[in-house]
């Protein structure tokens, strides 16, 4: 049966501002559980809304649409839950109504098509199980590795049709990218940047400039490089470029987003107190869409990467696996040749917290963290040790040697433990001391904190910001002459300090925290159309 996989990252809301920044920003995600069908796990898919959309009697026709698309996608999602409960005690003939109900409200949707040709190849029916699995290809099925793998299929296996499939792959996914990329200029329209990666296979729909786009090309290829280096060696040979599926990277403008988030994750994803959704990559469609170009963006690019890695060596690695290496990309600073080098942050300042009073788990037992419970019970704990562990072994040297490793063990461990043990040459009980001790020592960096405080700033840029809608805080106010005299305005939008980036609020304040007070530093911004670079004299940060 069809897995799906979409991760989804959430920014922390709160309300209150600084001299220097906003505490705003936080980033979790969320993972699916290994095995999990689309809309079964509460990871993968929202709850459905408690209530439904608010709408005024003389609302306009498009957003009762929305509100249609909305509520269409919730029935969709409840028909394939009790599908899917059906499918797994063998009751195939339920499951199968059930599936084609999920299709005449998706009749678009391959996953229904995937799971019905599934459901058929079960009952013997092995000619309307290639009609279906032919139809979900049309409609954008393009997994390989679930096609050669999925045991519910085995009745399909060394047919002809099933052999002709395997031969015309590639041509199958060159239609499905040209189709997907047709579809997605007619969504998002003309305003809209359309550029192409051939090397990486990303396909680029951008609600931005084009020196926004250059900036994300550059961002992808910075991050696919040190991938490749430090971690995903698996994915250089052969090269990405000759045997992966394209994926779709979209930017949209906060309109849009908005509008896609409610669609795909109900309201509370645009409204919430807590939190609010910053973005997700969603494997089975090969598509991330962000919020921020900051480390949400980081974060799910990583994860597009990461189950490409996934993919070629038939995997499905643990929760903490997944959201450990796609945190530890939200932070990073560039060296002097343009190397990047990762960094602590506020999430490793949690660890730090966390080994303070005790609530560290220790290592043996953290890797265990059943993915129903790693973004539902205390996410941002479990966020936090995820990417301290994978920090610890990366400034150890050890993370591409572990990555291998866990690989070679995966059989006997699928969680992690014994990789540990192989290339760090000690018991686990062991590496856990030398964890802590090493969390101890860690320096802390400037935060914002949830309750609306901000720790580790000393030096302000003379203004009041906010953190933005997805390119880079932005000024709100001008409180200091130095800042006045340097050309800052109302309304820009900071997009670096001294030529590292601040994409997001927690990246601002980390970089922040950095400087002293009457230090010079240079800020890129973005006013308008206009990018400037502007020389700013920092002044004491006034809490």
């Amino acid at each position: 049966m069809r897995a799906a996989k979409a991760m989804r990252t959430w920014r922390r809301g709160s309300v209150g501002r600084a001299a220097c920044a906003l505490s705003a920003g936080l980033v979790m995600a969320c993972a699916p559980r290994a095995g999990a069908q689309l809309g079964t796990d509460p990871l993968d898919t929202p709850e459905p809304p408690v209530h439904p959309l608010p709408l005024p009697d003389d609302a306009p026709e498009n957003v009762r649409d929305l509100k249609q698309a909305v509520e269409r996608r919730r029935e969709a999602g409840e028909y394939q839950r009790r599908a899917m409960a059906a499918f797994n005690v063998g009751d195939y003939d339920a499951a199968e109504g059930l599936f084609r109900r999920q299709l005449e409200l998706e009749p678009r949707n391959y996953i229904p098509l995937y799971n019905l040709a599934c459901t058929r190849a079960m009952l013997g029916d092995a000619a309307q199980a290639e009609e279906l699995l032919k139809r979900a290809i049309e409609c954008g099925f393009i997994d390989q590795q679930t096609l050669l793998s999925d045991p519910n299929l085995s009745i399909l296996r060394g047919t002809p049709f099933f052999e002709s499939v395997l031969r015309s792959w590639q041509a199958i996914v060159a239609a499905n990218a040209s189709a997907r990329l047709e579809g997605i200029r007619a969504k998002y329209g003309p305003r809209y940047l359309y550029e192409q990666d051939d090397e990486l296979r990303l396909s680029f729909a951008i609600g931005y400039d084009q020196e926004t786009m250059n900036a994300v090309r550059d961002e992808t290829r910075r991050l696919a490089r040190w991938a490749l280096d430090e971690v995903f060696i698996d994915l250089r040979d052969p090269p990405m470029s000759e045997e992966d599926p394209w994926a779709f990277v979209i930017l949209p403008n906060t309109k849009d987003f908005q509008r896609w988030a409610l669609v795909n994750y109900g309201p509370e994803s645009i409204s919430g107190d807590s939190h609010r959704l910053g973005g997700a990559y969603n494997h089975d469609r090969k598509e991330l869409v962000a919020m921020d170009l900051g480390g949400t963006f980081r974060h799910e690019f990583f994860h597009a990467l990461h189950w490409r890695s996934n993919a070629r060596l038939g995997r499905m690695h643990p929760a903490w696996v997944q959201e450990g290496l796609c945190s530890l990309v939200e932070d990073y600073d560039l060296e002097a040749d343009g190397a990047l080098r990762i960094t602590p942050s506020w999430r490793t300042n949690l660890a730090k917290r966390m080994e303070l009073t005790g609530a560290l788990e220790p290592i043996d037992e953290f890797v265990r963290t059943p993915r129903e419970t790693f973004a539902t019970e205390n996410p941002l704990a479990k966020y936090a040790e995820a990417r301290a562990l994978f920090l610890f072994l990366y400034q150890k040297g050890k993370l591409r040697e572990w990555y291998q490793a866990f690989d070679a063990t995966y059989q006997e461990d699928p969680f992690g433990s014994a990789a540990f043990e192989r290339v760090l040459g000690a018991p686990i009980a062991e590496v856990h001391s030398d964890f802590r001790a090493w969390l101890r020592g860690l320096p802390e960096v400037a935060e914002a904190r949830a309750d609306g405080t901000i720790r580790g700033l000393s030096a302000s840029l003379g203004c009041e910001v906010d953190p933005g809608r997805g390119e880079g805080p932005v000024v709100l106010a001008i409180r200091a002459a130095q800042a006045r005299r340097a050309g800052l305005k109302v309304n820009d939008v900071i997009t670096s300090v001294d030529g590292r980036p601040t994409r997001d609020i927690n990246e601002f304040i980390r970089v922040m925290g950095e400087y002293a007070p009457g230090a010079q530093v240079t800020i890129g911004v973005r006013r308008r159309k206009e990018h400037l670079e502007l020389t700013v004299v920092l002044t004491p940060y006034q809490r």
